[in-house]
């Protein structure tokens, strides 16, 4: 008789989700995530088993977390894994998305000459709390950035200051932005010579009720 075959199927291996962390990230942008499982018998097909993605992201059976985050925050959520077999495997996950880093302000107002002033630069984003320092350019004379965005100070004389601050956040994400500062003369009012009337006070000429009223 002839010969008997025997066929041997190598055993397979466990199924696993062979991740152990699934990145965060920034609002606003195109997020791209690529799940990883092991052993079991292919093809594999993945799906949230519990939790809620973050706004604006699907999971693809095939094991693709896309889309563009929308909301803040941190979330978590169960995901499985399922193979030919009917084999089944998961993991839980937590993650972090957060909003773009920005300096907010964009105009300072106008200082007036030996006038002590307190503007505070205010940020948005990012993880606090915030750092400020200045990267180029310098303030005025007598005015200073404190590392809480406090601009302080006074200065004696006129002059315009051009300079970047540079935002940092906790988790040492950097911002830069180009901002201006004005110190300025006070302002003056200049009354022209009017003449005397009878008893001795300064008076104007008499004008006409509901018409323009000029004096030169």
């Amino acid at each position: 008789s002839p010969p008997t075959t025997t066929t041997t199927r190598a055993p397979v291996e466990p199924l696993l989700v062979s991740m152990d962390s699934i990145p965060g990230g920034t609002t606003g942008g195109t997020y791209l995530v690529f799940l990883k499982g092991s052993g079991g018998v292919p093809p594999l097909t993945w799906s949230v088993a519990s939790g809620l993605l973050p706004s604006g992201l699907e999971l693809t059976s095939s094991g693709l977390i896309r889309g563009n985050p929308v909301k803040p925050g941190n979330y978590s959520f169960a995901l499985s894994v399922e193979d030919a077999e009917g084999n089944v495997a998961g993991k839980t996950f937590s993650l972090e998305f957060i909003d773009p880093l920005v300096v907010k302000t964009s105009f300072i107002a106008d200082v007036t000459v030996g006038i002590e002033t307190n503007t505070v630069l205010v940020g948005g984003g990012g993880n606090a709390p915030y750092s400020w320092q200045i990267v180029d350019g310098e303030l005025p004379d007598g005015i200073s950035l404190t590392t809480d965005g406090h601009i302080r100070g006074n200065s004696g004389l006129p002059s315009t200051a051009t300079f970047t601050v540079r935002l940092t956040d906790s988790n040492n994400r950097t911002v830069d932005k180009a901002l201006t500062l004005e110190i300025v003369d006070p302002l003056t009012f200049v009354i022209p010579d009017v003449p005397v009337g009878l008893n001795g006070k300064q008076s104007l000429p008499e004008g006409i009720s509901g018409s323009d009223y000029e004096y030169q």
